[in-house]
């Protein structure tokens, strides 16, 4: 598999109810995974939540004799949500998401 990694991108979930508080809900996703997306309480959660979900992913992908998709460059981070208040993107490499 060599040094693959994705970046992920993680932003805040703004409930109508909550307007004025802090988001009670983070997503984190990654644009070669379109069908990969997590929720959790805190962006380290969904982080490590799809870090988890990756590494499954990754383990099935090794079974199944496919090819993961075309890693990220590790010096470009993933700039799809850039404009939603409160976007992070983390980079995570593979061998992590074990």
């Amino acid at each position: 598999m060599g040094n693959k990694g994705y970046w992920v991108e993680c932003i805040p979930v703004q409930q109508k109810s909550n307007q004025n508080f802090g988001a009670d809900l983070y997503n984190a996703s990654i644009d070669s995974f379109p069908d990969m997306m997590v929720s959790a309480s805190s962006p380290d959660m969904a982080v490590q939540k799809l870090r988890e979900k990756l590494a499954k992913v990754k383990k099935y992908y090794e079974m199944t004799g496919r090819n993961l998709p075309e890693a990220h460059n590790p010096m470009v981070p993933a700039k799809k949500m850039r404009d939603v208040k409160g976007w992070m993107s983390i980079y995570v490499a593979m061998a992590e998401a074990e």
